[in-house]
């Protein structure tokens, strides 16, 4: 049998959350996990890179008997006078891999991590505005403004709504990026697919990417419009499609679930968010 943790959104920032990794790490070392995997928003970053260091090699440190593997989150992207100088693009293309490697984490976000017959194939994935809702008292508002494309609106309008619109700098636009991340998750994702040695895939993304990871409140005017920035769920098909994919694992909204999907050729999904939280990090086992 082979065991999986799977941790989210431990959002490392202090003194204190650092003394909630050490907790966090007991509590998986007592499922004495083969592979451990971290899916984003590993620190704040908006306090400096060093947190996202400090809480990779705590990891590191007291999980010294497991294989360890990471994607980032957006709040790994987050930048201001702390980050010196550095952009958001340059913390994820050069300084974060670095750290991930520096403290013996697989970085997922550009190779598969293969294990016996087990692959992980992850990705941070960004939103796309794919889940937002398309119904109900924000599409009614919408409809009200001079600019009636959704995309256009929320594209404009996430300075206004979450804090990523003034952290993110130096980023594509949310779909191009998107796009751009999404490419090579199918790439992996494929490639997983076509090895003949592997028989299980477990998919681990930060951003939620099936539907019924996605909290929909349409007459919650608050909660709906920050809906597009939850998940991206443009991979359904393709994830779907793949015979081998049998978990799907995400974090970012902070709203736990557990469902399984049956895909058309009558294999189970096994469908899972995060409900880790600021303060409250958690793990997911799998046991397969």
């Amino acid at each position: 049998m082979t065991k999986i943790a799977i941790t989210f959104d431990t959002h490392s920032f202090n003194k204190h959350t650092e003394a909630n990794l050490h907790n966090l790490c007991k509590r998986i070392n007592k499922d004495k996990p083969d592979l451990l995997i971290h899916g984003g928003d590993i620190a704040e970053v908006l306090y400096g890179v060093k947190w996202f260091d400090n809480a990779l090699n705590i990891f590191n440190t007291d999980c010294p008997n497991v294989k360890k593997s990471c994607v980032i989150g957006n709040h790994d992207l987050y930048v201001n006078e702390r980050t010196q100088g550095r952009t958001s693009l340059e913390l994820f293309e050069l300084v974060l891999p670095a750290i991930a490697e520096k403290n013996q984490f697989h970085w997922l976000e550009t190779e598969n991590l293969y294990y016996e017959d087990i692959a992980i194939v992850g990705s941070y994935l960004h939103y796309d505005y794919s889940a937002m809702d398309k119904h109900g008292v924000v599409s009614d508002f919408i409809k009200t403004q001079p600019i009636t494309d959704h995309l256009v609106f929320y594209a404009r309008n996430k300075k206004n709504v979450i804090v990523d619109g003034t952290r993110h700098i130096g980023l594509p636009s949310d779909i191009d990026f998107a796009n751009q991340l999404g490419e090579g998750f199918r790439k992996r994702l494929k490639a997983a697919d076509e090895n003949p040695e592997i028989k299980t895939i477990v998919v681990v993304t930060h951003i939620p990417c099936m539907p019924s990871q996605i909290t929909s409140k349409p007459n919650d005017y608050c909660w709906s419009i920050g809906t597009p920035y939850f998940g991206n769920i443009s991979h359904v098909d393709f994830i779907m499609n793949s015979p081998k994919v049998k978990y799907v694992a995400s974090g970012h909204s902070h709203v736990g679930s557990d469902t399984v999907v049956t895909t058309n050729d009558g294999h189970k999904i096994r469908v899972l968010n995060s409900s880790a939280d600021y303060g409250n990090p958690n793990h997911i086992l799998l046991e397969m």
